[in-house]
Formats: structure tokens, sequence, C-alpha cells
């Protein structure tokens, strides 16, 4: 069960990793528009 936790949490981290790596190049200043996770 600890697993598919670990494997489920790094894929969250994972995805916010990708998809907010982008906007922070872009400006980031609109990271404070993003809610905090």
């Amino acid at each position: 069960m600890s697993y598919i936790f670990n494997r489920g949490l790094f894929s969250t981290w994972l995805f916010l990793e990708i998809t907010a790596t982008p906007v922070s190049k872009l400006s980031p200043s609109n990271r404070s528009h993003f809610p905090a996770y």
C-alpha cells in the first residue's frame, strides 16, 4: 500500500514540476496566481 501511495505522490510531484517549469520560465511573477500545493 505504501508503494502505491509513494508512486502516486511521485507522479503528482512530477506532473506539477513539468507543468510549473514553463510557467516560471515565462513569468515568475505569475506563480503567485496559482494555488500553493
